[in-house]
């Protein structure tokens, strides 16, 4: 799953599934396409002064990848390779992922689901 976490909001989820509906591990094919997907998403983004923070998974800093967050964040790729290098276990990273998973679980247990499927 990915989702972008700004002073917009939160942006998201995608959830990366197969031709079958499966959830499976992001290959570098399909991050791309959830990279152009969700970060085109506002026309004014190059006006906004946005970093985008990722850590240094295979596919996230694959050439065809960074190629796609270059374009997009101008000297404001925070990455393994990026312009401004961060390393892949970096302590801060895990504050946005705490925030994420609270409120996505806060979501899905407001309707009180009777099964995996809801």
């Amino acid at each position: 799953m990915w989702c972008e976490v700004c002073s917009h909001g939160i942006i998201g989820p995608y959830f990366f599934e197969n031709a079958k509906g499966r959830t499976v591990l992001a290959n570098v094919e399909q991050y791309k396409v959830m990279l152009v997907t969700f970060l085109y998403w506002a026309p004014s983004r190059q006006q906004v002064l946005l970093c985008f923070q990722q850590d240094g998974v295979t596919a996230h800093t694959a050439e065809i990848s960074m190629q796609v967050l270059r374009t997009v964040f101008l000297g404001r790729l925070i990455s393994r390779f990026g312009d401004i290098t961060f390393p892949a276990c970096w302590p801060d990273h895990g504050v946005p992922d705490c925030f994420l998973w609270g409120y996505v679980k806060s979501k899905v247990y407001e309707t009180h689901p009777a099964n995996t499927a809801d």
